[in-house]
C-alpha cells in the first residue's frame, strides 16, 4: 500500500503489539502486517480496500503452544 496510508491501516488492524511496517522496492508503498482474529478478518478486508490496500493475504496461523500441547498427546507424554 502506498506509505501515506500506513495510519490508516495499522487502525483498522488490531495486533498483538504493533503491525509489521516493511518497504517495498516500490518508492513509496510498504507491506503492512498484522495477526487478526478470523472471525473479523473479513470486515477489515473490506475497510482496507477501501485504502486501496492491495495484495491481501490470509493464513491461518498455529501457534507453538498448541503445537507443543498437540505432539505431546500423540506421544502419550501429555
Amino acid at each position: 500500500m502506498e506509505e501515506g496510508r500506513v495510519d490508516a491501516a495499522c487502525a483498522i488492524t488490531p495486533r498483538i503489539a504493533a503491525p509489521t511496517v516493511m518497504p517495498l522496492h516500490r518508492s513509496g508503498w510498504v507491506v503492512v502486517r498484522a495477526i487478526v482474529e478470523r472471525r473479523r478478518a473479513y470486515r477489515m478486508i473490506d475497510r482496507l480496500k477501501v485504502l486501496e490496500a492491495v495484495g491481501i493475504v490470509l493464513a491461518d496461523m498455529l501457534f507453538l503452544s498448541d503445537l507443543r500441547v498437540g505432539l505431546c498427546q500423540l506421544s502419550g507424554l501429555g
